[in-house]
């Protein structure tokens, strides 16, 4: 999973799947996370475009991080599934 953000696509985040235990999807809001942007929290980091859903993965090593994407679900399930491959 890479997430770039910004017109220079910095800040930049990358999880290999192996570096994944779990993905979901949750609704969050700008006021739920201090505004819109690259938000850094207690929980973690989102990444906030929009409110709705959003993407949210739990790192093997570090805090939960988000972001809100179209269809987080597809996307969770994808992250699941390949990262269960990785831990057979």
């Amino acid at each position: 999973l890479d997430v770039a953000f910004g017109p220079f696509g910095w800040p930049t985040r990358h999880w290999a799947a192996e570096g994944i235990e779990s993905a979901r999807v949750e609704i969050r809001t700008p006021a739920q996370v201090g505004g819109w942007g690259y938000r850094l929290s207690g929980r973690g980091t989102t990444v906030m475009l929009r409110g709705g859903e959003c993407l949210v993965i739990h790192p093997a090593r570090g805090r939960e991080f988000a972001v809100s994407v179209d269809d987080a679900e597809r996307g969770a399930a994808l992250l699941n599934s390949l990262s269960a491959r990785h831990t057979r």
